[in-house]
């Protein structure tokens, strides 16, 4: 039998880093950090970051209900720190938008469209979405000029 907070909070396992190359995205995540714009010193904390990520779709990979999926998504904000967003670098980004995927495996972790009109919710978006498309744009093509 579960307990109160067990039915809550999920499954809050923590696999072993030798089981999270058994994961179905393990390898793609492994290849994506690998290729991450990463000066020489930060290359460890990225490697740290990167294995709890890894972790994080692990566990997302085997959840049997949503409440767990959304378990192994939000987990990842608490498990890499402060001190890594507020690098404010490229990488620091691109391993936010591999997050972007987790979290948007979880389903209906926000069903915003049942709490704001959707005209709304493209509004407030526009301006995000313009600044990632701008990044992505400089990232793929280095010589466009773009903020």
């Amino acid at each position: 039998m579960r307990s109160p907070l067990g039915a809550i909070l999920g499954d809050l396992y923590t696999p072993k880093v030798e089981d999270l190359s058994g994961g179905p995205t393990d390898a793609r995540l492994i290849e994506l950090g690998s290729k991450l714009p990463v000066v020489p010193e930060s290359r460890i904390a990225y490697a740290q970051v990167m294995m709890k990520l890894r972790m994080c779709y692990y566990l997302s990979d085997r959840a049997n209900t949503r409440l767990n999926r959304k378990n192994a998504a939000l987990r990842f904000p608490l498990l890499m720190g402060s001190k890594f967003l507020a690098q404010r670098s490229p990488a620091a980004l691109m391993v936010m938008a591999f997050w972007c995927v987790l979290l948007h495996r979880a389903e209906d972790i926000l069903k915003i469209g049942e709490l704001v009109p959707f005209e709304y919710v493209r509004l407030i978006i526009a301006w995000p979405m313009e600044k990632v498309a701008s990044v992505v744009k400089n990232i793929l093509d280095p010589h466009s000029v773009g903020n």
